[in-house]
C-alpha cells in the first residue's frame, strides 16, 4: 500500500472532523460521532488506500 501526503487544508479539516468525532465519542454521542467520522471519510480522495488518513478514519470508526 502506498501511502500519499494529503493536501494540507484536505488534512486540516478531515482532522478537525476526527477531533470532533473523538470529542463526541467521549460524551456517548455515538451516531453524531459517526457522522463526523463519515464526513471526513468523504473528504479521502479515491483510491482510499493510497492515504494515511484512511487508517486512522475506518479504526476510529470500528471503534464506535
Amino acid at each position: 500500500m502506498k501511502r500519499q501526503a494529503l493536501d494540507e487544508g484536505v488534512h486540516s479539516r478531515i482532522r478537525e472532523l476526527c477531533a470532533k468525532g473523538d470529542a463526541l465519542v467521549a460524551q456517548k454521542q455515538f451516531e453524531q460521532a459517526f457522522g463526523a467520522y463519515r464526513d471526513a471519510w468523504n473528504l479521502v480522495p479515491p483510491p482510499a488506500e493510497d492515504w494515511e488518513a484512511t487508517t486512522w478514519i475506518l479504526a476510529a470508526i470500528g471503534d464506535l
